[in-house]
């Protein structure tokens, strides 16, 4: 009998090891099998896998790769970073210093929200130019966390089985001059390594001849073709950009960036954007859908 009250308690005890609050997963059936949605309380709940076809989409090597949502202030760039899945010093731990405060999920649609950890320590030497602020070498904020609070709500959106709403809200705990909202980044594998520019109103695909942020949504694919990954917003381009894409020796990333000027104290900021998956041509179709269905700017 106590060896089995034993047994129990441990498979009850591994039970909640595997499924801690932040560790979620949602399905959407799509042509050739489901797509699969995961994230990670080791994450603070942030978006560390979407397999598609046998295909992992998402490259999580450590704290600063997910498919997530991070902020910057008064151009300083990575020296005042909240950033949803932890800090820098988080690496390949199986802990995180951005706190989780709520998790849930339902058939199609998960929501978090999320206390977000600066991506430096205090006091960190940045060993560079923070930002664009050529005076800041070092990081400015004061604590690992000072209640940069991001709600997010992703779901798969009706009717266009390969498309991801991906609705993030920042709220700001003290008055700044600017902020950078990366709404949603995705790290990927290198393999993803055909760039592209979208021309939303055409259909047609241009080579992504440069690094950075541009006017045009962005797709990354294989080289065939046969996996890709694109984001669109319908309140981009901003002042002619938005829509980044990047290349490291060992990853490659996009992102949805929005920027804001004169932010108050305790304000919110709402952000909405559309990631698809699927083969070029389904990554393609699945935007000017959404697009031509939600309306664009």
């Amino acid at each position: 009998m106590v060896r089995t009250a034993l047994f129990l308690a441990a498979a009850a005890l591994s039970i909640a090891a595997w499924s801690a609050p932040g560790d979620m997963e949602i399905r959407s059936t799509a042509t050739g099998g489901d797509i699969v949605v995961r994230t990670s309380a080791r994450f603070a709940g942030a978006v560390v896998s979407i397999v598609y076809r046998g295909m992992e989409y998402i490259d999580v090597a450590d704290h600063g790769r997910a498919m997530q949502s991070a902020s910057s202030f008064d151009r300083l760039g990575e020296c005042y970073n909240p950033t949803e899945a932890g800090n820098r010093d988080d690496g390949d731990r199986l802990r995180t210093t951005s706190r989780l405060l709520d998790a849930r999920f339902g058939v199609g649609w998960l929501k978090t929200e999320n206390d977000m950890a600066f991506w430096l320590l205090p006091g960190t030497d940045y060993g560079a130019t923070c930002g664009t602020t050529p005076k800041v070498r070092r990081a400015v904020n004061s604590a690992e966390r000072a209640g940069h609070l991001l709600r997010k709500r992703v779901a798969f959106v009706e009717g266009i089985p390969n498309l991801i709403e991906y609705e993030a809200s920042f709220t700001v705990p003290n008055a700044h001059a600017s902020a950078t909202f990366e709404v949603v980044t995705g790290y990927m594998p290198v393999r993803f390594s055909r760039h592209w520019l979208f021309d939303m109103f055409k259909g047609e695909l241009q080579d992504a001849t440069r690094q950075g942020e541009q006017a045009r949504p962005v797709i990354l694919a294989t080289p065939g073709g046969a996996h890709a990954m694109g984001v669109w917003s319908p309140g981009l381009p901003q002042n002619g950009g938005g829509y980044g894409r990047f290349e490291f020796p060992s990853v490659v990333k996009w992102n949805c960036v929005y920027r804001e000027w004169d932010l108050r104290k305790g304000n919110t900021y709402r952000y909405l954007c559309y990631v698809a998956v699927g083969t070029l041509e389904e990554v393609k179709s699945a935007l000017r859908q959404a697009a031509a269905r939600i309306g664009s700017k």
